[in-house]
């Protein structure tokens, strides 16, 4: 079984990861139906848009 703190390292890279491969391969790179099933959509869509206009 994993410690707590493993478990926050491993989520951790995972966000990471992800982060770098966005950057790398666009939002298009995300499967639509993955897009349309996150929370939250309303807060993060504007942010996503504000971002995406500024490159």
């Amino acid at each position: 079984m994993r410690t707590r703190k493993e478990r926050i390292e491993t989520n951790a890279t995972a966000c990471v990861t992800g982060g770098i491969a966005g950057l790398r391969d666009s939002i298009a790179a995300i499967p639509r139906r993955w897009r349309t099933a996150l929370r939250g959509e309303s807060i993060y869509r504007p942010l996503l848009e504000a971002l995406l206009a500024r490159t």
